[in-house]
């Protein structure tokens, strides 16, 4: 009998791509700057400073720190001269009112300048005498500028004697993160008062109502996707105007098993202002 057939297991559906606008190669030119810091990196991790990672007894997270210097700096050094901005486009943090949104925008410019991994402490250090550690300082630097740059007169003192980007997003977090219930609470006291008639137009109505929901489900994706069905009717019911009631009908009026999604109610409700 011959051998088995060994199957191989793929995905069930389509790995997400990232936005264009989003992506640091989405040109020719930006693609063969990528190419030249991945080809760095992987130089670096299949030909690290032998002597330095033989006397670490942490050799594999050595490694992968001088992997991630080689790359990030490369890249953040290529982009340099595209005068990549430093400041995300909320107010400049207040305290425990604002850090959940302002966090997660601060997070996307951090992302941008390719330093969120020393933020969020994925990356190790390296030895003073290593040659890559002049190129990790200067991306440290780096991050303590955009955070120090989106900080108000408020919330500076609290980081003013620390330069380590890492301890510095560690104690804005101690002291400005609200707690789970804090969040839960804020989210369905501004759902109660979040009506259309208060609002603008229907980005800020739609927007307003998904921060909320955000708030109640403490920004978890499987307990939005729980509640889909909740954030729907409270997207609905909150339209108090009288230009909406023959569009509620519409909705309302569809048969159970054509309940639409959030995205999609969303989408018509953009498509109908």
């Amino acid at each position: 009998m011959g051998a088995p057939t060994i199957l191989e297991k793929r995905p069930l559906s389509p790995q997400p791509r990232t936005p264009v606008g989003d992506d640091p190669a989405s040109s020719p030119a930006k693609r063969r700057r990528v190419i030249t810091a991945d080809k760095h990196s992987a130089e670096a991790t299949e030909n690290p400073d032998s002597s330095a990672v033989i006397a670490e007894p942490n050799a594999q997270k050595l490694a992968e720190t001088v992997a991630f210097v080689e790359r990030a700096f490369g890249l953040w050094k290529a982009f340099a001269d595209e005068n990549s901005s430093l400041e995300c486009d909320c107010a400049p943090l207040r305290g425990r009112s604002d850090y959940r949104i302002w966090s997660r925008k601060v997070k996307i410019v951090l992302k941008r300048n390719f330093v969120l991994d020393l933020v969020e402490g994925n990356i190790g250090q390296l030895p003073q005498s290593h040659p890559l550690d002049s190129d990790l300082a200067k991306l440290n630097v780096t991050a303590a500028m955009i955070i120090n740059k989106n900080l108000s007169a408020l919330t500076k003192p609290i980081v003013r004697t620390i330069t380590n980007p890492r301890e510095m997003w560690e104690k804005l977090e101690r002291h400005c993160k609200p707690s789970d219930w804090t969040l839960a609470q804020t989210g369905w006291f501004d759902l109660q008062r979040i009506k259309y008639s208060r609002c603008s137009n229907v980005r800020e109505y739609v927007d307003r109502i998904d921060d909320a929901w955000r708030c109640i489900c403490l920004d978890k994706d499987d307990a939005l996707e729980k509640h889909e069905l909740a954030r729907c009717a409270s997207l609905v019911f909150s339209l108090d105007t009288p230009r909406w009631e023959s569009w509620k009908m519409g909705v309302l009026s569809g048969r159970k098993t054509n309940i639409p999604s959030w995205a999609s109610l969303v989408d018509r409700l953009l498509a109908a202002e």
